[in-house]
Order: C-alpha cells, then sequence, then structure tokens
C-alpha cells in the first residue's frame, strides 16, 4: 500500500470522528451561550432589584430624617415657650449635659398653678 493510499485511508477513518466532535463542540458553545445569556439576566435582575431596595431605603431614610427633623423643631420650639413662662423648671438639668423633657417642664408650671 503507498503512502498516498495509506493517508486517504486515514482521512475517511478521521472525517466522521470530525463531525461528530464539531457537532458536539457546536452543541456545547450553543448551551455555554444560553447559559451565559441566563447568568447574565438573572444578574441584571438582581442588580435591577437591589439598586430599587436601595433607592427605596434611601428614600425612607429621608423621609425618617425629615420627620426627625420636623419633630425636633417642635420640641425646640416648645422649649422656648416654656423658657418664657414664669416658674418652670429649667431647660438643662443640673448635670448640664441633658435637658428636662417638654412635658416634665409644662408638668410642674401646671402643678405650682393649680396646687
Amino acid at each position: 500500500m503507498k503512502m498516498r493510499d495509506e493517508l486517504e485511508l486515514y482521512r475517511t477513518k478521521t472525517i466522521q470522528p470530525e463531525d461528530e466532535l464539531r457537532a458536539a463542540n457546536s452543541a456545547h458553545e450553543t448551551t455555554l451561550k444560553d447559559w451565559q445569556q441566563t447568568q447574565e439576566q438573572e444578574l441584571h435582575d438582581l442588580t435591577s432589584s437591589s439598586e430599587k431596595k436601595l433607592k427605596d431605603k434611601d428614600d425612607q431614610y429621608q423621609r425618617r430624617q425629615a420627620d426627625v427633623t420636623r419633630l425636633q423643631e417642635q420640641i425646640n420650639n416648645l422649649q422656648d415657650i416654656l423658657d418664657v413662662i414664669p416658674g418652670v423648671m429649667p431647660r438643662k438639668k443640673e448635670d448640664n449635659y441633658t435637658e428636662n423633657a417638654c412635658h416634665v417642664r409644662l408638668a410642674s408650671v401646671l402643678a405650682v398653678k393649680f396646687m
């Protein structure tokens, strides 16, 4: 048998496995592309969901902070009103670090007036 004939025989024997290998590679590539698209979609969904939750939490924090600020202003206004009423206990406690609560100061003046 000549070398040319041997090469032709070898080529014919390897054609079918090569075709099967190409088909398997193509199937794997398709599977990998589908998996990659699925993962990218899941990542996008998770990112969108996380960003929405973060924005909602930030909005909630901003609203609560605005409520706290508004209530603190009201407390300060009430404390200012109580400061000008004679006979009310002082705003600062004896330790000079904490304040007497508004309702305590108001109760002190009412107790003096109605006793």
